[in-house]
């Protein structure tokens, strides 16, 4: 199911590029952080030229052609208290990105949490199971989960995809695509109500910032081409395009 080889920025080096608003895929999209910006620079968002902050040291952006963002001990990227991705538990969304995992433990990949607590919703690979990639949606004591049905190896680049409807149904609201399939297995404690945002911030890479590895469970791998629409589902035909074209909505 996974891609290998270096990254996909290899393939279609996107720098200078822009995004092209009349572009379907343009509508609604809020965040995009390529990730591709080199060895000690700031992570910029594309839709708002917007920094994110390299969180402790440089490393998080490494100075090669694959240009990814890169987890380890004390780094991830840190992009502040965004309030297009505060999300409540009714609202659309939709959120990709392509992940490249050098070992397979318990790491946090998206995340718009605090620190210390899990919610309010994150993205973590290897904590429900081996290989397997997790969403979940939380208010601290109600939770959904999404996660994939077949488990995920290292050394692979994958696309992963998590959609969102209002509904705030355990049954269909959450649903997770990897390389364009459909792989979700669906898991819930109640429905979350409201969601806090009080302390959290939005990371790529770890949980939260400042925390140690296992408090912020720092990504072990690389993250590239995030992406993240407000109020918007993607279809699985638009799904689909972002994986045989990951740089589609640029110009």
């Amino acid at each position: 199911m996974g891609r290998k080889g270096k990254g996909i920025s290899q393939v279609n080096p996107i720098i200078g590029r822009q995004i092209n608003k009349d572009h379907n895929l343009s509508r609604n999209l809020v965040c995009y952080y390529p990730l591709n910006e080199g060895g000690g620079q700031l992570a910029w968002n594309m839709v708002d030229n917007k920094p994110g902050t390299l969180g402790i040291s440089s490393a998080s952006i490494t100075a090669n052609f694959t240009r990814t963002a890169r987890g380890s001990a004390t780094t991830s990227v840190a992009c502040g208290t965004p309030s297009n991705l505060q999300f409540t538990s009714t609202t659309a969304f939709t959120i990709s990105f392509w992940l490249y995992m050098t070992n397979t433990n318990s790491t946090c990949t998206i995340a718009y949490t605090s620190s210390t607590t899990t919610g309010p919703w994150y993205m973590e690979f290897n904590a429900v199971g081996p290989g397997l990639v997790q969403f979940d949606i939380l208010d601290g004591v109600n939770y959904h989960r999404v996660y994939n049905n077949a488990a995920m190896t290292a050394g692979k680049w994958y696309h992963i995809v998590v959609t969102r409807n209002r509904l705030n149904s355990a049954t269909t609201s959450s649903t997770l695509y990897i390389n364009g399939v459909d792989v979700s297995i669906r898991s819930n404690s109640g429905n979350p109500g409201t969601l806090t945002y009080t302390t959290a911030q939005f990371n790529i890479g770890a949980r939260g910032a400042g925390a140690t590895v296992g408090g912020n469970l720092a990504n072990a791998g690389f993250i590239q081409n995030v992406m993240i629409w407000q109020n918007r589902n993607l279809t699985l035909t638009e799904i689909k395009q972002l994986y045989t074209n990951p740089y589609c909505i640029l110009k």
